[in-house]
């Protein structure tokens, strides 16, 4: 495969599917922090449009195209429209998803095969379009998988399956590219549990009021920074969490355990009571509510915010240095430990041989006393003696065990102390700095939607108000044209009136006359009725103009209003939780 020449994310263009929500949606906030243009697909193209107008409102270039990925005519339409907008892309990235929950016996056939038109065929259909392009000016692929794509879950039997599909086309594609030379790198992230809107968007079949994820969970921008590292990098497979990637392993080494250990805490894992909010349940078919990275849960664990894991494989040099140091302090301390416990021992041991060598030349000169008269006794003590010389050996090891025990247990408890405090305290920053960035985020959303419906609105009722004095015009002109015809129409008969009048006889002349007058008088009541109909005209006509006036003064003054509190509780809001 020829050499990738990968540029920085900051000069990359990039086209991210699923974009409007958890993984997708930390993605493009983020890419979009880091200087990226941005070309969005998703099927709810309301969010699109608040977050491609979040986004501008940052300084980012970001266009949107709906779009689902299922459809590939549309996913070639959309990657075309990249293309026109942005003269191509770098980096495309195959993140929409769709789940549900359930086993395969109650779950209907349709739905299976939903699924892995989303997840399967969205990724084939994604990667051909991006591979048209980029097989000519080179890039990266990113295929979001799962670590369900080495080790299936109970209660979700089909996606789990339709990850592995994804994995096995992403393994296939890459050698087909680099077998006919194509300049693309192709890169498989396999998350772990990550806390997105997955469990509230997934169908459910359970018979429970909510779902969930297995724990640990981690926050869906650490997926994103393993999805932005793969744009730079193209790495072959990233996997994000330790936690999923050690059921992986159990599942691979010991799979009959593996399932006795999923059987039994499979449903309590994955349902919960609280069953979120409603109107992001079920989006298999249709979007549902989006621009949220994390689920709405109130009980749900703590997010982790780092994966060590992931960062071991996006910098395997410095990890392996980490390790190395790691490894040599305990070496060092080991070795410390051992050396004071053979220094120690060895001077109990030398203090016993000098007690001991002590009594034995004490009984050796009782016993060259008592030598002619006492030999029996004297054999007596010399065994004594050789029996109290044991003793103390003995209880000089037992007291250097001892001292051995109690360091290494002061030197663990120690250790295990400091890692708990500073686990605890970065926990206690992690969530305080996590609810702030949330907090901050939804009420940045909440404003800049509520901007854009009050100004949707003040258009709307502008077009209502002009289109109200358009008609009111033609209505006017219409009046108007109406009455002129009748006033030519009187002409006329009166001109033929007094044409026959002037022609006939002397007899006529007073009946012309009386016709003349009659119609005279039918012009004048005319002419009153035709000013009193454009009066009245006028008259409605400025009425409605005033009153779509006011209602535009009072609805554009309310709306100002509604604005400033909004942005007053969103400063306040900012602060108290700063």
């Amino acid at each position: 495969m020829p050499k990738l020449h990968l540029k920085p994310v900051r000069d990359q263009v990039i086209v991210l599917t699923g974009a409007t929500s958890g993984i997708g949606l930390a993605t493009a906030r983020m890419a979009a922090e880091r200087g990226a243009s941005l070309f969005l697909v998703a099927r709810n193209e309301d969010a699109l449009r608040s977050l491609r107008d979040e986004l501008h409102a940052r300084g980012g270039r970001t266009e949107y195209a709906v779009a689902d990925v299922a459809d590939a005519e549309a996913v070639e339409a959309a990657a075309q429209k990249a293309i026109e907008v942005f003269g191509g892309f770098d980096t495309w990235v195959n993140n929409a998803g769709g789940s549900m929950y359930g086993t395969v016996e109650d779950t209907p056939l349709a739905d299976q095969r939903r699924v892995f038109d989303v997840l399967y065929w969205g990724v084939v259909n994604g990667t051909q379009a991006a591979a048209k392009h980029l097989k000519k000016r080179g890039g990266v692929i990113v295929n979001v998988g799962s670590v369900l794509s080495d080790r299936t879950i109970a209660l979700q039997g089909t996606y789990s399956a339709a990850k592995h599909a994804v994995k096995g086309i992403t393994d296939t594609f890459r050698m087909e590219y680099e077998s006919a030379g194509y300049p693309i790198g192709i890169t498989l992230v396999k998350p772990s549990s990550i806390d997105t809107l997955f469990p509230e968007h997934s169908r459910n079949h359970t018979g429970t009021a909510g779902l969930s994820l297995p724990p640990p969970t981690y926050h869906p921008r650490v997926v994103g920074k393993a999805i932005l590292h793969a744009a730079e990098h193209a790495p072959r497979t990233l996997v994000v969490g330790m936690g999923g990637y050690a059921i992986s392993l159990l599942g691979n080494h010991f799979p009959r355990l593996t399932d006795l250990l999923m059987e039994a805490t499979a449903s309590k894992a994955q349902t919960r009571k609280d069953p979120g909010r409603k109107d992001r349940h079920d989006n298999l078919y249709e979007p549902r509510a989006d621009l949220a990275e994390t689920g709405s849960y109130k009980d749900k664990p703590m997010t982790r915010r780092t994966s060590y894991f992931l960062e071991a494989q996006m910098h395997p040099l410095g990890a392996t240095g980490i390790l190395l140091g790691v490894g040599a302090l305990v070496l060092g301390v080991s070795l410390g430990l051992r050396h004071q416990r053979r220094s120690r021992g060895a001077r109990l041991l030398e203090q016993a041989q000098s007690q001991s060598g002590s009594v034995v030349t004490r009984a050796r000169r009782r016993g060259g006393r008592l030598l002619s008269d006492h030999e029996d006794d004297l054999r007596n003590l010399r065994q004594g003696a050789r029996r109290g010389g044991k003793r103390l050996v003995a209880q000089a090891a037992d007291r250097a065990e001892q001292g051995q025990s109690l360091l290494a247990s002061l030197f663990g408890s120690a250790q295990a102390g400091a890692k708990h405090e500073r686990k605890r305290a970065w926990s206690l920053f992690g969530q305080a700095r996590d609810d702030v960035q949330d907090r901050a985020q939804g009420l940045r959303g909440s404003a800049n939607s509520l901007l854009a419906r009050l100004r949707e609105e003040v258009e709307e009722l502008t077009d209502r108000t002009q289109e109200g004095s358009g008609r009111a015009r033609k209505q006017a002109h219409s009046l108007f044209g109406r009455a002129r015809h009748g006033v030519d129409d009187l002409a006329e008969r009166i001109h033929e009136v007094r044409s026959q009048a002037r022609g006939s006889a002397a007899d006529w002349r007073e009946r012309a006359g009386s016709q003349a007058h009659e119609l005279n008088e039918q012009a004048k009541g005319l002419f009153r009725r035709t000013r009193h109909d454009t009066s009245h005209l006028r008259g409605r006509a400025r009425g409605t103009l005033d009153t779509l006036r006011d209602e535009a003064a009072d609805y554009a003054d309310h709306a100002r209003k509604r604005g400033g509190s909004l942005l007053g509780d969103v400063l306040r809001g900012l602060r108290r939780w700063a």
